[in-house]
């Protein structure tokens, strides 16, 4: 029905059936006798995409709005979704509101990309050149390399194999991409040169160019060698090309002249007294010297600085080129040493003069003109003098070396205890001067009272000297004593002893490293033990002392579990095997009893420790209830420990619960014997059997309950049993 023409609607409906109503809308009064059915409008529903048009591989968003909930003709189901179609699609939605439905269609449109081609006119160049680049395919291009948004032909001079990459966007704005790679050759390096370039009329020269694959020159000849012959002076033009026909040029020239260029030179220019040189001539085809040899090279040996001339003829064409060589005098060495007699392993000075650098012989090499020596035995040294000019002289001078005097000491013992002497006896040499004050006497007697080093110096009839030294070790006087040990549990870990001096060896019960002195109470055992302690050696010592190791007490923790969930009713308790009472506990919980009650379920430790504060600790778990504290349940422990100390949570195994109404509660032992029944509730089992106590062990109940408002239930299980 239309909420514009009812909005002032007020009456009722029928009691049943279709929803007729009675009254009145609009300030139209309704007869009541006449009923009017009213009827709900379907929901108008807008869908939309955006975009509505896409290119192929792209993605759109289709939303829907005027009703609750949607269906898509493509399964989905929500007011918003993402579509890829591949091609141009419709897309029916389908709303639902308040149990009507409505409809409405969205169309994608899926545009196809544009097919790019590209070509390149020429796709393979020489540097420097250019290619034209065609595209088709769309209607706006981009091109890569910088180039951007432009025609659909460009012109491009690349320097090197190029990869151009082309996009192209249709009218509908999709784009695709086409590449073409255009290979770049070098052009050739063509050098070209004539020999000679030089030539009188009526001379040849040879003409050679390289860098390139053919040649072609001015003069219409081709190869990379020829032979010209030119009346005048020419310039000639080669034209090389490359295995890929790429092209470049060069030029070389041939001069005519009536004289020719004589060269000389001397090797070395510059020589030193008595030294040759070398003369060589070049430019002609025959020479004559003024020195009235006649070949290209001559060898020449001046006593004084000399200029050479040299006429060269070619061809009818002649001419001269003069070279000098210089002659330096030999520098004067003199050579000295300071001293030239000297003791094994004392050094001399030797002083070198009259040349510019210097070199010494015996691997010393280049040095000043001055250095220090050490030799070992006699020697001669040479060295050798440069002057400026690069000529060289020698010197030398001998040196005598005079040996050292060995020096050794002896004595009995080397290493003494302290307090006691030794007698040093140095031998080697004629005179002696002993170390510490000891005066000059070949044979001396010391006390050292900590280890001390003696030197002797020794003088031979050379005035050499030499010493040696001895060290006498002085050892402490061992002191064993055993620095003092407290009482110790045997549970405790290990400890190490200790002495006054240590680098002894240990032994007794407990000692489980007779290097270290490390004890082991638990090894030992409780008791009272003599440990020994020897240092063995020159100044040895040993003592001995007494260890105590108490029994410690072995903790035991027990536990009840939680009745029911939230009850926090669990029971822990300890019990304690040896050790020294009397006992003190202390909980997690900080209860200092042996018991604790009515704990939450969790982990529980306790530390027992005796009289000689030993202590043991033992962890339980006190496990969640699984029935309802507030219905009908039944819970028997599965362990407990009777022994008369008060604790009736222990002492007593009892059945408990909630809306209990009658139990049958019987206990047997492994071999079926009944221990245990009863009937009541309030009365449970204290752990005897035939008035004494039942034996440590694993037991078997049976237990026939009657509830209030609950079927009866027969529980079977076992219980521990521990003391």
């Amino acid at each position: 029905w239309s909420s514009n023409l009812w909005n002032n609607y007020s009456g009722s409906s029928t009691s049943s059936g279709s929803p007729l109503y009675y009254g009145s809308a609009n300030n139209v009064n309704l007869a009541s006798s006449t009923p009017i059915a009213l009827t709900k409008n379907a929901p108008i529903i807008t869908a939309s995409a955006s975009p509505s048009s896409i290119c192929v591989g792209e993605s759109t968003i289709l939303t829907v709005t005027g009703a609750d909930n949607y269906t898509w003709s493509n399964g989905m189901n929500s007011a918003t979704i993402t579509v890829t179609p591949s091609n141009t699609t419709s897309y029916t939605v389908t709303g639902y509101s308040g149990g009507c439905t409505g409809t409405a269609i969205v169309t994608v449109t899926v545009n196809q990309l544009p097919t790019i081609s590209l070509t390149a006119n020429p796709n393979t160049l020489c540097l420097g050149s250019s290619s034209v680049l065609t595209a088709t395919g769309a209607d706006t291009y981009n091109w890569s390399h910088g180039i951007g948004s432009s025609g659909s032909t460009i012109t491009v001079t690349p320097t090197e194999n190029t990869t151009y990459i082309v996009t192209g966007t249709s009218t509908e704005g999709c784009t695709n991409t086409a590449t073409i790679t255009i290979a770049v050759n070098p052009i050739p390096n063509v050098t070209a040169f004539a020999n000679p370039n030089n030539i009188c009329i009526g001379g040849s020269s040879t003409l050679s160019a390289s860098g390139a694959n053919t040649y072609n020159w001015s003069n219409g000849m081709s190869g990379a060698s020829i032979t010209v012959t030119p009346n005048s002076t020419t310039t000639y033009t080669v034209t090389g090309m490359s295995t890929a026909g790429c092209t470049n040029t060069t030029t070389v020239t041939v001069i005519i002249s009536t004289t020719i260029d004589v060269t000389a030179n001397a090797n070395p220019s510059s020589i030193c007294e008595g030294a040759s040189s070398i003369l060589n001539a070049g430019g002609g085809d025959t020479y004559t010297w003024s020195n009235g040899m006649n070949s290209a090279t001559i060898t020449v040996t001046p006593s004084n600085t000399t200029s050479y001339t040299v006429t060269g003829y070619s061809g009818g064409c002649t001419g001269t080129a003069i070279v000098t060589v210089t002659v330096n005098q030999l520098p004067t060495i003199s050579l000295t040493a300071n001293p030239n007699t000297l003791c094994l392993g004392s050094s001399s000075v030797l002083t070198a003069t009259g040349a510019d650098t210097y070199n010494w012989s015996h691997g010393i090499g280049s040095s000043g003109s001055t250095i220090t020596v050490t030799p070992t035995g006699n020697i001669t040294y040479i060295v050798t003098g440069t002057s400026t000019e690069g000529c060289t002289n020698t010197a030398s001078v001998s040196i005598t070396v005079n040996p050292n005097p060995t020096i050794n000491i002896t004595c009995a013992q080397t290493t003494i205890c302290k307090g006691e002497s030794v007698i040093l006896n140095a031998i080697g040499a004629d005179n002696y001067s002993w170390s510490h004050g000891m005066g000059s006497n070949a044979t001396i007697t010391v006390t050292p009272n900590n280890t001390t080093t003696y030197s002797v110096t020794g003088t031979n009839e050379y005035g050499c000297t030499n010493s040696a030294n001895i060290t006498i070790t002085v050892l402490p006087n061992a002191d064993a004593t055993i620095n003092p040990i407290n009482p110790l549990c045997d549970n405790e870990p290990v400890i190490t002893l200790t002495a006054n001096t240590s680098g002894g060896i240990w032994d007794g019960v407990g000692i489980i490293n007779i290097l270290t002195g490390v004890f082991s109470p638990s090894t030992a055992g409780a008791g009272t033990h003599t440990i020994t302690y020897m240092i063995t050696g020159q100044c040895g010592d040993t003592a001995t002392t007494e260890v105590i190791v108490y029994e410690s007490p072995t903790a035991m923790a027990y536990a009840t579990d939680e009745t029911c969930i939230n009850a926090n009713d669990g029971i822990a308790w300890v019990e304690v095997a040896g050790g020294t009472p009397e006992y003190t506990y202390l909980w997690s919980t900080y209860h200092t009893i042996d018991s604790v009650t009515n704990l939450a379920p969790g982990e529980y430790y306790v530390t027992v420790t005796d009289f000689h504060n030993c202590f043991d600790t033992d962890t339980v778990i006190i496990k969640e209830g699984t029935e309802d504290c507030y219905i009908t349940h039944v819970y028997v422990p599965n362990i407990f420990s009777p022994n008369d100390k008060d604790n009736p949570e222990n002492e007593y195994l009892m059945v408990y619960g909630k809306g209990i109404k009658t139990i049958d509660f019987k206990i047997f032992d492994r071999w079926g014997n009944e221990v245990f029944h009863t009937t009541d509730v309030n009365e449970g089992w204290d752990g005897t059997y035939k008035g004494k106590p039942a034996l440590v062990g694993d037991y078997t109940y049976i237990l026939k309950v009657s509830f209030i408002s609950k079927p009866d239930e027969i529980l079977k299980g076992h219980i521990y049993l521990i003391r």
